[in-house]
């Protein structure tokens, strides 16, 4: 699949103000668990047995999270798009299907390779991160292509409170496990700009006092040290102590 774009560079420049952005912050999560899976992938020693297999778990997570955060937009966005702008939705709906088939692909090699002979571990490992590559590479155009020309339709067909309101039905149905797997990959993902607002907003709503313990517990744990303390400063948490900058 080579997915081409052009066009819309600078859709949002129009705009005296950034539009409400469905995609942004679970695309961000998204490219940094298939970097970081690839990464695994391709540095593993395949000799050593629990660093091996976690690798390949750490993959099927990768997998687990592609195949939900598609069929989320199959259920959610896609709909929405097609009420006000019907066909729009098609040529990513194609790429979903194709995905679908590449995310099953991989979920087998994982489990043909956990079975190789470690004399051939190194060599299959190696042909499955570079259809790891491949696989992130189409979806990282993927991607692409939805910020840039689904967020043009949805900007121009629904406000702002509508898309939040699409947001809002998607997280009411995401199981708290699944939601706190988003959670690990998206807030180091974020920007200390983004990671602000959207864990200020969540201490100043309704949510349980427990929920955001947690949701905190997640950004000490997946930031690092003086990303926390400027987080924590910015939203009344405590901060690591005795912190030494190191330039």
């Amino acid at each position: 699949m080579s997915t081409q774009v052009q066009g819309r560079e600078n859709v949002t420049s129009t705009s005296a103000a950034p539009r409400f952005d469905l995609y942004r912050m679970i695309h961000k999560a998204l490219r940094k668990s298939m970097f970081d899976a690839v990464y695994a992938l391709g540095c593993v020693d395949v000799l050593d047995d629990r660093e091996f297999h976690a690798t390949l778990d750490q993959v099927l997570v990768l997998c687990e999270a592609c195949d939900q955060h598609l069929q989320k937009e199959n259920h959610y966005v896609h709909p929405a798009m097609e009420a006000r702008s019907p066909g729009t939705t098609r040529r990513i709906l194609d790429e979903h299907f194709e995905h679908i088939e590449e995310i099953d692909f991989i979920r087998t090699e994982v489990t043909r390779i956990r079975g190789v002979a470690s004399d051939v571990r190194a060599a299959e490992t190696h042909r499955l991160y570079l259809h790891m590559t491949h696989f992130v590479a189409d979806n990282l155009m993927h991607m692409r292509y939805e910020e840039l020309e689904h967020n043009a339709v949805l900007w121009a067909k629904y406000s702002d409170a509508e898309l939040l309101a699409v947001e809002q039905r998607i997280i009411a149905n995401v199981p708290p496990n699944e939601m706190a797997a988003i959670l690990q990959a998206a807030i180091p993902a974020m920007s200390h700009q983004e990671r602000v607002p959207f864990l200020r907003g969540m201490k100043q709503s309704e949510m349980p006092r427990e929920a955001f313990a947690g949701v905190v517990q997640i950004a000490r744990e997946t930031l690092a040290t003086h990303e926390w303390n400027k987080l924590a400063q910015a939203i009344g948490e405590p901060q690591v102590p005795g912190l030494v900058e190191v330039l």
